[in-house]
């Protein structure tokens, strides 16, 4: 009789870890309010003052609508249903294709993602490429993520969609 037993070693298991992403379910919403719930939970984590929601709805309200844009809130969750980060976006038809950009345009310094805490700190490329892989197969249908003047770290956290190719 032949038989065998698979070991798993401390560093094939490590490895295993950092290959699985935290994010398992994305939704990217089109009403303000309806993503206000979470966006406001965010606003005791990193943000900077260019993200808070009642900044970006007036600002969605009397400049964004007006140029044609559209808002496209992503929010990634981990398995527990939490959220991880908020990509305050908005979109629009530019030549022919969907581009998202963060919300505020030239009326904001800089930006970035509205991340929990422990989430920037231990952010993988597993992670990035799960949402954006999410952000692809979204019937929300957004061709081109045009992400500009983003920080490399905030309050001393990295921006993990600061690396974002």
């Amino acid at each position: 009789m032949l038989m065998a037993a698979a070991m798993e070693s401390p560093t094939a298991e490590a490895r295993a870890r950092s290959d699985a992403s935290r994010i398992v379910h994305v939704e990217i919403l089109h009403d303000m309010h309806a993503a206000e719930p979470v966006w406001r939970g965010f606003e005791t984590e990193m943000l900077t003052p260019y993200q808070r929601f009642d900044f970006l709805a007036q600002w969605q309200m009397h400049v964004g609508a007006r140029e044609g844009l559209q808002p496209c809130i992503v929010i990634a969750y981990d398995k527990d249903r939490q959220p991880l980060l908020l990509l305050p976006l908005a979109s629009g038809q530019e030549n022919g294709v969907r581009v998202a950009r963060f919300m505020g345009g030239k009326h904001v310094t800089f930006n970035m993602a509205l991340l929990r805490r422990d989430f920037a700190a231990a952010a993988t490329s597993a992670d990035l490429e799960a949402l954006l892989q999410a952000i692809r197969e979204h019937p929300a249908h957004i061709d081109i993520l045009a992400f500009t003047r983003q920080p490399e770290r905030w309050r001393d956290q990295p921006n993990p969609m600061a690396v974002l190719p």
